[in-house]
């Protein structure tokens, strides 16, 4: 017989998992307990308890009986909908973090430390700067007075591969009967603003043709860049050469015996110090020691310029990174710390947008549960991300060994797979981070990743384009990857959108601040256009510094994200009005809106698969990566099945997650690193 106090009891309107929950605490019974009370098996109760199952009609039977009231009451109308139960307390590990992370102390040093980085990634940039505007004065003023000497005394003479017009003195040695020629020169720039002074000497017979210039002196050897081409068989050899003494070492394993020997015949039947030496007095008329008032100077220079800005960019980079890391971790302090366990910035729900209308009775719930668990799609994108983000490595790789076919696989199905990969990703953390914290904290920490691999890759690649080396044509191909401003775009869509912030306190502030989602899609389409302005805008983008400001995903991926998170805002709005905001909530948990969710993202990716198979084979709209993503149709299955973790969650599979997913993209980039400085290095 059902009690008063039961059926007092029962009007409470609250949700079937609701109730086990909560007569669960009361009692202080564990899962394990409670189930076997129940005479429930555990896995199927934690199922039920967390929303994902209903009860049979024997479960329901049992709570019944043991309660003593009629359990059919919570599995009608709204109560039949599953509603969020409390988080689990933090235990006592995570408390301490939480606690030493909202200490003052921790916070004054992580304050202290950003401002040291800021400090120190200025001076690194200002220092820099320095060195490249004053290292003239690094190679002494003999040196400079013989560039200027050149420029103002040399004739002009003219180039397609560097300077169009250079100043240059020089002179023609013909030799009728070896029908040989050979040409001494000395040459420098028209822009007295950087250092440039180069020594060549060039080689002519019937069959050959030589070209040395001279790089460096080391106070043992003379170090010459040389190439070598022969017109009786078109090959060509490019390399380096050492002259110990009359000794002389080739590094170009696959020259021919007959242009070593000729290699090695120039080198010891002419004195490359005495014809510079010759030519400065002749035309010039002054005298030098090439090697102590020339070559010395000259590696001296360049040896001090290299390791000064070696030394400042390590610091200015280096600093950034650590820059990076310290406001991480501050702003993780600010909104973890234990003194702040709530930030107070957000309030959930539209309830200032909602009609004042009686909401309409929901309909029963679906039984049929979707079936993919979060955890399942979680690993299967962090194995396509994984998988993807070999395309960095293989980027990194072009540096040394320039290959159109490597490019390709690079920007074509690993660049796929890797965007595969974090929608799902993303996909799930649009369910996982309903939580302030959690959208905060991931808006500034791809905001820092993105700020710091811009930096690295607008000086890196920058520094390396403008320079006079076969590097600079790759540097032209190549962009290091970095979607995580679009990433940062798409929390902080999530934030405008899911979140009201304490201060709104008007129906108009609210749509006004909704409407600022429209800020991060219009950085999005703006970072698109700009990004191939060559192909909208006919502009030359490959040198522009701050073209890397805009790299982002494919526009297909971006459409992807952005039409989910808005066509999910309006669906969860719609039922929140037709059901109220209690109401709406519960539906929002429950079966019927999972299917209908993962309908209208399936429905998302047929529409930018099908947009996206209009344009294959088209080579703008490749270029731009529209027309290359076939395999996002894939999705499809898997997104059509996913079933959202519900109920309290598991604090070490969260960071265990998160960090396989760093590790899943980062490996990548560590290995770029070791990669790109052996291929500069080689």
């Amino acid at each position: 017989m059902i009690t008063e106090v039961q059926q007092i009891e029962m009007k409470e309107n609250i949700s079937y998992n609701s109730f086990l929950y909560n007569k669960r605490k009361e009692n202080s019974f564990s899962r394990i307990k409670f189930a076997k009370i129940l005479h429930i098996n555990y896995f199927k109760y934690v199922m039920i308890e967390n929303g994902y199952l209903k009860p049979s009609k024997l479960d329901i039977k049992n709570i019944s009986e043991y309660f003593g009231l009629d359990f059919n009451y919570y599995l009608e109308d709204s109560r039949g909908y599953p509603s969020e139960i409390p988080e689990k307390s933090p235990n006592a590990i995570v408390s301490f973090i939480y606690k030493i992370l909202g200490s003052k102390a921790l916070k004054i040093v992580l304050t202290v430390l950003s401002v040291l980085f800021a400090t120190l990634a200025i001076t690194g940039l200002v220092c820099g700067s320095k060195v490249d505007e004053n290292q003239e004065k690094f190679y002494g003023p003999t040196v400079l007075a013989l560039r200027d000497n050149v420029h103002d005394n040399g004739t002009t003479n003219f180039s397609l591969l560097d300077d169009f017009t250079y100043p240059q003195v020089s002179e023609v040695y013909k030799d009728e009967v070896e029908h040989t020629e050979k040409m001494i020169q000395i040459r420098t720039t028209n822009d007295q603003t950087s250092f440039d002074l180069d020594f060549i000497e060039i080689y002519w017979s019937d069959t050959v043709r030589f070209y040395f210039e001279f790089e460096q002196y080391d106070g043992l050897s003379y170090g010459y860049n040389y190439d070598a081409y022969r017109y009786d068989n078109g090959a060509s050899y490019i390399g380096s050469l050492m002259n110990f003494g009359k000794t002389v070492i080739i590094d170009d394993k696959e020259m021919d015996e007959d242009t070593v020997l000729q290699i090695k015949n120039i080198f010891e039947n002419n004195n490359f110090s005495e014809d510079f030496e010759g030519l400065i007095k002749r035309e010039l008329d002054t005298e030098l020691d090439f090697e102590s008032d020339i070559a010395s100077p000259l590696y001296n220079g360049e040896y001090i310029t290299s390791t000064l800005n070696l030394t400042f960019a390590l610091v200015h980079i280096g600093s950034i990174v650590f820059l990076a890391l310290s406001v991480f971790g501050l702003s993780y302090a600010m909104i973890y710390g234990y003194k702040n366990k709530e930030i107070n910035v957000f309030r959930h729900g539209d309830d200032l947008l909602l009609a004042k209308v009686e909401p309409k009775p929901m309909k029963r719930d679906f039984k049929f549960t979707p079936f993919l668990p979060e955890t399942f799609m979680e690993i299967l994108g962090i194995v396509f991300v994984a998988i993807g983000s070999y395309r960095v490595v293989l980027l990194s790789s072009l540096l040394g060994n320039f290959s159109t076919e490597n490019l390709n696989i690079a920007n074509g199905n690993l660049l796929t797979l890797q965007m595969l990969g974090m929608f799902l990703l993303y996909f799930i953390d649009f369910d996982l981070f309903m939580d302030d914290k959690r959208v905060l904290r991931n808006i500034i920490m791809y905001a820092l990743l993105f700020i710091v691999i811009y930096y690295i890759e607008a000086g890196l690649l920058s520094s390396l384009s403008s320079t006079e080396s076969a590097i600079s044509i790759a540097v032209n191909y190549l962009m290091i990857p970095n979607p995580f401003g679009s990433v940062g775009c798409y929390f902080g869509i999530m934030a405008f959108l899911y979140f009201t912030p304490k201060f709104i306190k008007t129906k108009k502030s609210l749509i006004i601040y909704r409407c600022c989602a429209i800020l991060p899609i219009f950085y999005l389409i703006v970072s698109f256009l700009l990004f191939n302005g060559d192909v909208f805008f006919g502009m030359d983008v490959s040198n522009y510094w701050f073209r890397y400001f805009f790299n982002s995903e494919r526009a297909a991926f971006s459409l992807l994200a952005v039409s989910y998170l808005v066509g999910l805002y309006f669906l969860r709005l719609f039922f929140k009005i037709k059901y109220g905001e209690e109401g709406g909530t519960r539906f929002i948990n429950g079966n019927r809106f999972i299917f209908y969710k993962n309908i209208l993202v399936s429905l998302i990716v047929i529409i930018v698969w099908a947009i996206d198979l209009f344009f294959i084979g088209n080579a703008r709209p490749n270029k731009m990566g529209i027309g290359v993503n076939g395999l996002i149709i894939i999705l499809v299955p898997f997104l059509l099945f996913y079933h959202p973790h519900k109920g309290p969650r598991n604090i070490a599979v969260d960071w265990l997650t998160q960090f396989l997913y760093f590790l899943s993209m980062g490996y990548a980039y560590v290995l770029a690193v070791f990669v790109g400085i052996i291929s500069l290095m080689v």
